[in-house]
């Protein structure tokens, strides 16, 4: 795959010139996670899972637990359980790392940001698929209220939020 090829030379060049310990050879781990996550249309599960996690770590050291870097890193790697997986427990560590984003972003942005409306609207994705429907509305339209104070009535974010309702 040409994308993954790219992705780990641009790694490559990245550590010899920064070494491990930097914000783009943790942005170069995450980008490699996307095309191994579906490689041969086939869920790689271990195999992204693993890059994400590099990325996460990589980030820790370098800003900390509460940085938007580090959130959406959780966000990387819960996804990855979501759309590998349908095991009730990867169901849960999905969703106890998508709160722990959640907080993270909310922390470090406050509740009106879209950051924490994505990562609303991500947990009530976990709740519908377990069949909790009411707690996804919920979610669901928290997400929904944030983008509409953020972004305003008109905006394909907003008219997402509202598919996801329906």
């Amino acid at each position: 795959d040409d994308a993954l090829e790219y992705h780990l030379k641009s790694l490559n060049i990245r550590m010899r010139v920064y070494g491990e310990d930097h914000p783009d050879v943790a942005t170069s781990y995450n980008n490699i996670a996307s095309p191994v996550l579906y490689n041969q249309g086939k869920c790689a599960h271990d195999d992204a899972l693993e890059y994400h996690l590099k990325s996460l770590n990589i980030y820790k050291r370098v800003y900390g637990e509460d940085h938007s870097d580090v959130a959406a890193s959780y966000n990387n790697i819960a996804l990855v359980l979501y759309k590998c997986s349908t095991h009730k427990e990867n169901m849960m560590m999905h969703l106890n790392i998508t709160l722990k984003s959640l907080n993270i972003y909310k922390r470090v942005y406050g509740e009106d940001h879209p950051d924490v409306a994505t990562s609303y609207n991500n947990i009530a994705s976990v709740l519908y698929k377990q069949g909790k429907h009411d707690d996804a509305l919920e979610y669901h339209l928290k997400s929904l209220n944030i983008r509409m104070r953020v972004y305003g009535e008109d905006h394909p974010n907003v008219a997402t939020s509202y598919n996801n309702i329906a």
